[in-house]
C-alpha cells in the first residue's frame, strides 16, 4: 500500500550576509563671506544620512547626503559653524541574492581629518562607510505525518517563533518650530541630534499602527552675546504602515531609527532668525512572528515493508526577549589636560551594541563617543571627546542551546557635573530594544523511502526479552517488529523507558 507523507513548514528570519561600501570624502572649501576667519579648527564631523537603498540584480544601492560640519574658533573668540553638503552614493554587490530581501544599512564615518589652508580655506578627507546587512527568510519543511497502517513513527513536539513577514518601511516629518520668547536669535547651528521614542504599536489588518515622538536637540549660537543655546522638541509619531499578513496575534518586533534629520534656521515675519525647520525620515524595520507547534518525525519504521531514511539537524528558534528597556549608567572620565572653566554642552554619537546569552539572561556592553565643548581656565573654547561603555542585559523567558541578540541602542537622557581636576561626572540613559531568541538543535528524519519488498517475520507470535534499565520501549518495538503500543499493554507500562532489568512479552503485529 503506498504511504502518503504530510509536511509541515517553519521560518525564521536569517542574516544571510553582511557587506560594505564607502564613499571617500575629499573637499577643498572656501568659507563664504557671512562666515569669520578661522583661528582654531574645534571639530569638523561628517554625517551621512541615506533617504534611499533599493535593490538591482545583485546590487544594493545607497543614496543620501554627506553633511560637512566644522565648527571653529573665530574673530574675537567667538564660535563659529560652517556647513556642506554632498550627495551620498555608494553600492555594494551582494553574490546570490535571496528572494524578497530585507536590507539595513548603517552608515558610519571611519575617520576625518581637517586642516586649515588659510583663514578662509580648509581641506577634509576621510572615508564614509556603511555596513549593509541582508536578511533573508529561511522556511524549512518537515515530514510531519505518515499515512499508512504499517507506520511507526516517534514523533516530537516543538514550540516555534514562526516569521509571518519583514519589511522596512519609512515616513517623513516635517515641522517649523518658532523659539521661545525668552531665546535669544539664531545665530549658526552647531549640531542637531534626534532619537525616536515609541509609545505604543499595534496591529490591526494587515497594518501597523505606531505612536511615539522624534526627540530632538538642536545647539546654536546665539546671534548678539556669542553664547550656546541648546534647544529640545518633540515631534509626534503617529503612522499607519501596511504589513501584509500581520494580525493582533503576532509577535512584533519593531525598530525606529532616524535615517535622516536636517534642521536650518529661517527668518520669522520680523525679520529675525527665530525659526527652526525639521525635517527627518525615519525607518521603521518590522518583523512580524506567531507561536507556532510543530511535530517533527525523529525515527519511523514499517511492520511490514522495508523502510530507509535520510536524517538531518535543523535549529528551532524561540522568543525569549522582545521589548525595550531602559538602563541608567554612570562613568567619571578624564575630559581635560587643566581645569575646565565651563562646559557648554555634551552628547553621544557612535552607539554600538554586543550582547551574548547565558542561562537567565543575555548580557553585554554598549560603546559610544562622547563629545564635550568647554571653556578652559584661561577663556578659550576647547573640544574633547572620550569613549564610554555601558553595561546592558534583559532576561531571558526560554532557554536554548544558543542566544541570537538583534540589538538598538540609543541613549536618550544625559547629564554632567565638573569633578575637578579635568574630569567630568557622567549619567545618562541608554534605551535598549532587543530582540533575543534561543535556538536548540534536533535531529530530524527528512526523507523516508518504502520498498514494495515484504519482510520476512523473524519471531513468532509472542516472545520474551530481558530488557535492561533504561532501555527505550520504541528501540525494543523497533527491534521485534512490533509496536510500542502492543508491548506496553501486554506488560502494563506506562513510561517511554525500562525503570529496572525486566522481562517483558512481545506481542507479534
Amino acid at each position: 500500500m503506498p504511504m502518503e507523507i504530510k509536511k509541515d513548514t517553519y521560518s525564521f528570519c536569517e542574516l544571510f550576509t553582511r557587506s560594505k561600501c564607502e564613499q571617500a570624502v575629499s573637499l577643498e572649501i572656501n568659507l563664504p563671506d557671512y562666515c569669520s576667519d578661522i583661528k582654531k579648527i574645534l571639530k569638523c564631523t561628517v554625517k551621512a544620512g541615506i533617504s534611499n537603498v533599493s535593490v538591482s540584480g545583485e546590487n544594493v544601492n545607497l543614496s543620501g547626503t554627506a553633511v560637512t560640519r566644522l565648527i571653529y574658533v573665530g574673530e574675537n573668540e567667538k564660535i563659529d559653524c560652517f556647513e556642506h553638503t554632498d550627495a551620498l552614493s555608494c553600492s555594494t554587490r551582494i553574490k546570490d541574492m535571496p528572494e524578497n530581501p530585507l536590507i539595513k544599512a548603517v552608515t558610519r564615518t571611519d575617520y576625518i581629518n581637517c586642516r586649515a589652508l588659510s583663514q578662509r580655506r580648509i581641506s577634509v578627507s576621510g572615508n564614509i562607510g556603511a555596513a549593509v546587512y541582508v536578511y533573508r527568510e529561511n522556511k524549512k519543511e518537515f515530514p510531519c505525518h505518515i499515512d499508512s497502517p504499517d507506520m511507526e513513527c516517534k514523533k516530537e513536539k516543538k514550540t516555534v517563533s514562526n516569521l509571518i513577514c519583514q519589511t522596512e518601511k519609512t515616513f517623513d516629518l516635517s515641522e517649523t518650530v518658532a523659539l521661545d520668547k525668552d531665546r535669544e536669535d539664531i545665530g549658526k547651528i552647531l549640531r542637531s541630534d534626534c532619537t525616536v521614542k515609541l509609545e505604543s504599536k499595534k496591529a490591526v489588518a494587515d497594518k501597523l499602527l505606531i505612536k511615539g515622538e522624534l526627540c530632538c536637540e538642536i545647539l546654536y549660537t546665539d546671534s548678539e552675546k556669542n553664547g550656546i543655546v541648546k534647544v529640545t522638541h518633540s515631534m509626534p509619531i503617529s503612522q499607519i504602515l501596511g504589513v501584509g499578513g500581520i494580525t493582533e496575534k503576532s509577535d512584533i518586533q519593531l525598530s525606529l531609527a532616524p535615517s535622516q534629520f536636517t534642521v536650518s534656521a529661517k527668518n520669522d515675519s520680523a525679520g529675525r532668525c527665530r525659526l527652526l525647520e525639521l525635517a527627518a525620515r525615519v525607518s521603521a524595520v518590522v518583523r512580524c512572528r506567531e507561536d507556532k507547534e510543530i511535530e517533527i518525525i525523529k525515527d519511523c519504521y514499517s511492520t511490514r515493508y522495508e523502510v530507509t531514511g535520510d536524517y538531518k539537524n535543523a535549529e528551532f528558534h524561540t522568543c525569549a526577549f522582545n521589548g525595550e528597556r531602559e538602563i541608567p549608567f554612570e562613568e567619571t572620565v578624564y575630559f581635560s589636560d587643566g581645569n575646565i572653566a565651563e562646559i557648554k554642552d555634551m552628547w553621544c554619537s557612535g552607539d554600538e551594541c554586543r550582547m551574548s546569552g547565558g542561562e537567565k539572561a543575555a548580557e553585554g556592553e554598549c560603546d559610544f563617543l562622547l563629545h564635550g565643548i568647554y571653556t578652559d581656565s584661561d577663556g578659550s573654547c576647547r573640544y574633547a571627546e572620550k569613549n564610554l561603555s555601558a553595561k546592558v542585559g534583559v532576561p531571558l523567558k526560554a532557554k536554548g542551546e544558543k542566544t541570537d541578540c538583534d540589538c538598538d541602542i540609543t541613549v536618550t537622557s544625559l547629564s554632567w557635573s565638573d569633578a575637578g581636576g579635568g574630569k567630568v561626572k557622567i549619567k545618562g540613559t541608554v534605551l535598549l530594544n532587543c530582540y533575543a531568541s534561543v535556538c536548540s538543535e534536533s535531529r530530524f528524519l527528512s526523507d523516508i523511502r518504502q520498498s514494495e519488498k515484504e519482510k520476512e517475520q523473524k519471531y513468532p507470535a509472542l516472545c520474551i526479552c530481558y530488557a535492561r534499565k533504561g532501555e527505550k520501549i520504541w528501540d525494543i518495538a523497533k527491534h521485534y517488529n512490533t509496536t510500542e503500543s502492543l508491548i506496553k499493554n501486554e506488560n502494563g507500562i506506562k513510561d517511554e523507558m525500562t525503570d529496572k532489568e525486566m522481562m517483558l512479552m512481545i506481542p507479534c503485529v
